[in-house]
């Protein structure tokens, strides 16, 4: 960044820490009025008088929490995956004449620090963030920020965070309980399914699913086998039919909406396929054996009723909640 084009500018977190060399959370607190040694201090009110930077009043946050607003961090490229949960927080706001505003950040680090400080500096009354994957480095960080704020995060639980997240366990394990009462502990079915699922789906998360099966599989003696299957394989999901007839396989549970439809799409052998996720065109077609049901929105009216209960109630400690699901015939 070349001088000529600092003068007089207002810098982000981020230029201020490449001219300067200082970290952009040691820059966070020099202009939040936190602790930050005398020699980092020169430095930065030394740039701020050499370039005619912002004083420190313009970064300041206000010291009145803004009641009627509420903030959304979704990953860049992700609104449609978490839309439905926002739409529900959304639609509780209005209700009570609050706005919720969406802030989109991107893979590098110093652009998710950039949102958060920018939602912060609103001072609302709480941010709800949303994760491509789980990283420890921007859930630390969040825990650091949370006197500052109420701060809630979707999928993950978090020491000193608040959170909701779905019970995949609880979830597949009725799945399978269902799938036992109704059709596997008939006269004449073989007790054996299959359970599908490929690697994009994130490792912590498939592990839960993959209990929830397993757990009442080996509780009651189905038999049960694990494909890991390629969805953009024609050949591969060929050979998982094949795998199928030659296993005396009939009843398939498919760990996420995408392996559904991708066996769906092409199921010449009256495979029992089950579904799992939100409203879809399936509810009316009702070609799957059993769905799980996830309310999406639900989701979003209760990251709503848990910054109005932290905020009324004056709560201690964190809130997490594990949402439970639907199983749909």
């Amino acid at each position: 960044m070349k001088e000529n084009n600092l003068k007089n500018k207002k810098l982000t977190y981020s230029e201020i820490s490449q001219i300067s060399g200082i970290s952009i959370a040691s820059i966070s607190r020099y202009y939040r009025d936190g602790y930050l040694s005398k020699e980092k201090k020169l430095i930065l009110e030394k740039i701020i008088s050499d370039y005619g930077l912002e004083t420190k009043d313009h970064f300041k946050l206000t010291k009145t929490v803004n009641y009627n607003l509420i903030f959304a961090l979704i990953p860049q490229w992700q609104n449609h995956k978490f839309s439905p949960i926002i739409s529900g927080l959304v639609n509780e706001a209005n209700k009570v004449k609050q706005k919720v505003f969406n802030l989109y950040y991107n893979t590098d680090k110093n652009d998710f620090i950039e949102n958060i400080y920018l939602a912060l500096k609103h001072n609302p009354i709480g941010i709800v963030v949303f994760f491509n994957k789980k990283n420890e480095e921007q859930l630390e960080f969040l825990k650091k920020l949370s006197d500052q704020c109420n701060i809630f995060i979707y999928g993950y639980t978090y020491d000193g965070l608040n959170s909701i997240k779905i019970d995949f366990t609880k979830a597949f394990y009725k799945l399978a309980y269902f799938m036992d009462l109704y059709f596997l502990s008939k006269k004449n079915i073989a007790k054996k399914l299959v359970y599908v699922f490929n690697n994009k789906t994130e490792k912590a998360i498939q592990n839960e699913k993959i209990a929830g099966i397993e757990n009442y599989a080996k509780k009651n003696n189905i038999e049960t086998a694990f494909y890991n299957l390629n969805l953009y394989s024609k050949k591969d999901v060929a050979f998982f039919f094949e795998f199928c007839k030659k296993g005396s396989y009939k009843y398939i549970v498919s760990s996420t909406r995408e392996i559904f439809v991708s066996l769906m799409a092409g199921n010449s052998d009256n495979l029992y396929i089950t579904d799992i996720g939100y409203i879809s065109i399936y509810d009316q077609i009702r070609n799957y054996l059993l769905k799980i049901h996830i309310d999406y929105p639900n989701i979003g009216i209760e990251f709503h009723r848990m910054i109005s209960s932290y905020l009324l109630e004056s709560e201690s400690g964190t809130i997490n909640k594990n949402m439970e699901v639907e199983i749909i015939k």
